[in-house]
């Protein structure tokens, strides 16, 4: 049964609840001083619902589905929204990784 909430469903084999998955991996962010707060308070932009197949499998992790997914954000909010959102997240750090940067995180 696929979950119609899953932001990743368009790649089938949906199952289980919900959950809550950082785009950027909260391993890098917990490196971050601030770094898990700032995602919570930029929800829309850096977390998605995907169901726990895609999350637990390690799907979600994948680089051309985390740009699917901030290529839609991207869709709604718009491209300078989601940069700044992500530039703000890059300025919590000593050095910003390169790879933190929205055209690295959609490239393929």
């Amino acid at each position: 049964m696929s979950n119609v909430f899953c932001e990743l469903k368009h790649l089938g084999g949906c199952r289980g609840p919900l959950q809550r998955h950082h785009i950027i991996s909260r391993g890098k962010l917990r490196n971050v001083a601030g770094g898990l707060a700032y995602c919570e308070k930029w929800r829309e932009v850096l977390i998605a619902d995907i169901c726990e197949a895609h999350h637990i499998g390690g799907i979600a992790d994948a680089k051309e589905n985390r740009a699917s997914l901030l290529k839609i954000r991207c869709s709604i909010f718009g491209v300078e929204y989601v940069n700044e959102v992500i530039e703000g997240l890059r300025s919590l750090c000593k050095v910003p990784p390169t790879e933190w940067r929205l055209e690295a995180l959609t490239a393929l």
